[in-house]
């Protein structure tokens, strides 16, 4: 994905979610995105990249099983 969809003006709505995130990963990278607790009370820090990468990673395997242009729903606890 291309860095300079995001130069667009402000109003404009993104087009997918993966725009959304490409976005986010190429404006904060680095920076956390998420937070969470492990089992043991410990901190986990998922960063603007990891996020990316784990969705681009998730797509990939349900595009793998058929998925690209279906409509499906994923029921899971919430959690990371």
């Amino acid at each position: 994905m291309n860095g300079d969809v995001f130069l667009r003006k402000f109003h404009e709505k993104p087009s997918s979610f993966r725009e959304i995130i490409s976005g986010s990963n190429l404006n904060y990278g680095d920076k956390v995105f998420l937070r969470t607790i492990n089992k043991d009370n410990s901190l986990n820090e998922i960063t603007f990249s990891q996020f990316y990468e784990d969705n681009c990673y998730y797509g990939t395997g349900l595009f793998s099983l058929g998925l690209k242009e279906k409509r499906f729903a994923v029921i899971s606890e919430t959690r990371y």
